[in-house]
């Protein structure tokens, strides 16, 4: 289930909502950001380490801490996000085989990588390093390749979005009241 709010929820208010989501029995796990099939969003990258000029056209998308274990996703070297380290939620990152692939590196190769980008509205390029490789997996519609993706750990009002999994829909009318 999505849900959009406003982006403008302080993070104790997140916090409200997501203990107040967590009460109800048939709700298994909640994550805020990036939600798969919503939208593709791309920005351009230039490799730090290796000094080229060469750029590149990566997908990026905001997620939760919990973003991988939400949405099933393969995690094949590396690590996730810890929800409580501050590098991840300012600058560690995760890719995709497929991002891997187009910035040249192997997945062993890619850990520890750093990529620069220019944030929409920001003055100074931004560095990231990669901390993990995600098995592709296709977020957009399956008619289309999957996108080399960046997946970056989104603050409590960047996304928009709230992604809820229920873990039964027996009483999924039930549910939804609550």
């Amino acid at each position: 289930m999505l849900l959009r709010h406003g982006r403008n929820l302080s993070k104790s208010q997140f916090e409200i909502f997501d203990n107040e989501l967590a009460k109800i029995p048939a709700v298994h796990k909640i994550s805020r950001g990036y939600v798969a099939g919503t939208s593709a969003f791309t920005n351009t990258f230039k490799k730090v380490d290796d000094g080229a000029e060469d750029t590149y056209s990566l997908g990026i998308k905001w997620v939760g801490a919990d973003f991988s274990e939400m949405f099933g996703l393969e995690l094949i070297n590396g690590r996730n996000f810890d929800e409580q380290s501050a590098i991840d939620r300012k600058s560690s990152i995760l890719i995709n085989e497929a991002a891997a692939k187009t910035l040249g590196w192997s997945l062993d190769e890619a850990l520890g990588k750093r990529l620069s980008f220019l944030p929409g509205g920001a003055d100074q390029p931004e560095e990231i390093r990669v901390i993990g490789i995600l098995a592709d997996a296709n977020f957009e519609s399956l008619y289309d390749p999957i996108l080399p993706s960046i997946f970056r750990r989104s603050s409590s009002s960047v996304g928009g979005q709230v992604c809820i999994k229920i873990g039964s829909t027996d009483n999924l009318l039930s549910t939804l009241d609550n």
